[in-house]
């Protein structure tokens, strides 16, 4: 090759084009020729046109002159079109170039190096500069450039390391001096995120910008691996359940987990903590598998879009996993079974009467009908069931119906009498029937839910009216003859007590009237509400204006002073006669009433004093 004839030359690989010698359009007319890139067997010549010829061939600009001819003076977006590949064919090569990960001139040389391009989130990863010095060196540095986000964990050398600037001071180098400095964090970002870890080495003879190298790496998981599974079709009015399996990928803990799962469904039952309708999870380890299945049901009759919205911390940072939209088709079950009772309120062991309906709305049979009874309130259990109607077409096993197979559109109906046992009392509570529906239809098992109409449990209340001469802890409160003398005074306590188990009452009042040879001694002990005493009609009168919801107990007490004369000789007389109560129940919208037994001289209450009731006469 003739160096004086040859020049330094670039060129474009895109611009080459393949030519037929034996088209005429490729033969180079003499303007070409004199300024053109000429290969014979005597070198290769440059001129200053950049064309390049090979024999009697333009290999650049006879295919850009042509092209002109053909595109560009038709129409301007061949153009346009050209140059663009053109820039994704350059931005390619510079690509190719960084991925080398090697920087090498006469100054310095750089290589990263690292275990792989696709990265974990939350993996701890490292990166490794390898340097070497190809010439003395003055005050070397290497100016790290982290990826958003990047959490670092450690560094080495450390002692090099300036935290606040991202910076390895490595100071004066000598020639063929080389070394390494590492790099371990966690990278954060979402899959498929494309990163870039930048090093810049300064030194005296670096320049201005110092010689960079970068390492570009691909994302291609995520914190954790999550993934919701639901039937392939819900039936709106039952529960149903789900599984969500997580994974973490991360090389530590994932903690306070929040599990979204939108307002479209409800969560009933999981292992979980539930919030706000939210799936709480304190922390899964890393590298753990977990399994939650949960139970749930429908808000709305219409087809269930889920998108899953994932909260959790890693180290000091709290991040996001948002799951794409899973629609599930809702559809009301081919057996729709109702359980209805005419019943408004009920008292504690009071039999409901439940009507259950049930029809196969389906042309297809259904089969394996079991429809299992249990208390859907936890404060009370079922205490028997019993049919009270005509058994056709199924069979009761304890709480458990069993139903023979529906042929298409077939209905029928079941009556029973349930009684339920409160385990735990409290107020405004409301007993109501859970019935645990599985059936089989084309080979496919369905499960679901239905309830009862609710009933209101009335309030357990009861009253009590006791004379006293002895208290019942041994005491002495009457004065006088005991049994009573005629025509001698013997004064005795009533004691008043109402109690109340269940929901919240007012107005409650008991009224008690005195015979006419019983008399009030103005003597009274009032612990809740009002007692008067009206000496017309000699009646005594109760009042509480708010009765507490739970179990309560009230007293009042008052003190009477008997004066038998001689027709009494030898009777048992009364002291407290036509007791009644009434109170209302706003829970249950209806009043509460009951009345009580006469108190009589026996005193049945008094241990120490009872039978000792017949009117005696003292001489």
């Amino acid at each position: 090759m003739n160096k004086d004839k040859t020049e330094n030359f670039n060129y474009n690989s895109n611009d080459l084009e393949i030519i037929d010698p034996k088209d005429r359009n490729n033969q180079i007319i003499e303007s070409d020729e004199s300024q053109s890139v000429k290969i014979s067997p005597d070198g290769i010549n440059v001129k200053k046109s950049g064309n390049l010829v090979v024999g009697k061939l333009s290999l650049i600009m006879g295919p850009i002159k042509r092209r002109h001819e053909r595109h560009y003076k038709e129409n301007l977006w061949h153009l346009v079109a050209d140059i663009a590949l053109s820039l994704v064919i350059i931005a390619l090569l510079v690509f190719l170039f960084f991925e080398k990960n090697v920087n090498t001139n006469k100054t310095v040389s750089l290589q990263i190096n690292s275990d792989s391009q696709d990265v974990i989130v939350g993996q701890l990863k490292t990166f490794e500069l390898d340097y070497k010095a190809n010439d003395d060196l003055k005050d070397g540095s290497i100016k790290v450039v982290l990826p958003r986000g990047f959490i670092l964990e450690g560094v080495s050398p450390s002692n090099l390391y300036n935290k606040e600037k991202n910076t390895f001071y490595l100071g004066a180098l000598d020639s063929d001096t080389s070394g390494k400095i590492k790099i371990d964090g966690y990278a954060t970002g979402n899959k498929e995120d494309h990163q870039m870890i930048s090093f810049t080495f300064n030194c005296d003879k670096c320049g201005k910008n110092g010689i960079l190298n970068s390492y570009f790496y691909n994302i291609n998981k995520y914190f954790l691996n999550y993934n919701l599974e639901l039937p392939d079709k819900i039936y709106f009015g039952g529960d149903f359940e789900g599984k969500i399996l997580i994974k973490n990928n991360a090389s530590r803990d994932l903690s306070n987990l929040v599990i979204d799962l939108g307002e479209n469904l409800i969560l009933k039952k999981t292992d979980l903590e539930i919030k706000d309708n939210k799936l709480l999870l304190e922390k899964i380890s890393p590298k753990e598998n977990k399994e939650i299945i949960f139970l749930a049901s429908l808000r709305e009759n219409k087809d269930l879009e889920i998108k899953s919205n994932i909260n959790f911390d890693f180290i000091d940072s709290e991040f996001n996993l948002e799951e794409g939209a899973v629609t599930i088709p809702v559809k009301e079950p081919e057996l729709k079974l109702d359980i209805v009772s005419d019943q408004k309120n009920i008292k504690d062991k009071e039999d409901i009467n439940y009507k259950i309906i049930y029809k196969n709305k389906e042309i297809n049979t259904i089969k394996d009908i079991a429809v299992t009874l249990t208390s859907a309130n936890s404060a009370f259990s079922i205490f028997s069931v019993k049919s009270t109607g005509s058994v056709n077409n199924y069979y009761l096993d304890g709480n458990v119906i069993k139903i023979e197979d529906l042929s298409g559109n077939e209905s029928g109906e079941i009556t029973l009498d349930i009684k339920f046992d409160q385990r735990r009392i409290d107020s405004n509570q409301e007993v109501y029937l859970k019935a645990e529906i599985e059936y089989q239809i084309d080979e496919q098992k369905v499960k679901y839910n239905s309830y009862s109409s609710k009933n209101k449990v009335v309030s357990q209340v009861s009253a009590l009216a006791s004379a006293y001469y002895y208290s019942p802890q041994g005491d002495q409160l009457g004065v006088g003859p005991l049994p009573p003398a005629v025509d001698m005074a013997t004064n005795y306590w009533v004691f008043l007590e109402f109690n109340n188990s269940g929901n919240k009452l007012r107005d409650f009042i008991l009224t008690a009237e005195l015979p006419d040879n019983v008399y009030f001694s103005e003597n009274k002990r009032v612990l809740d509400g009002k007692l008067t005493y009206a000496e017309i009609g000699k009646r005594f009168i109760w009042e509480i204006n708010e009765i507490d919801g739970g179990v309560n107990k009230y007293r009042a007490d008052f003190e009477i002073t008997l004066i038998p004369g001689q027709k009494d000789f030898g009777n048992v007389l009364e002291l407290l006669n036509n007791i009644k109560f009434t109170a209302y129940d706003d829970f249950t919208e209806e009043e509460i009433s009951g009345s009580l037994r006469n108190i009589n001289t026996n005193l049945e209450n008094d241990r120490l004093s009872s039978g000792k009731g017949k009117v005696t006469v003292i001489r």
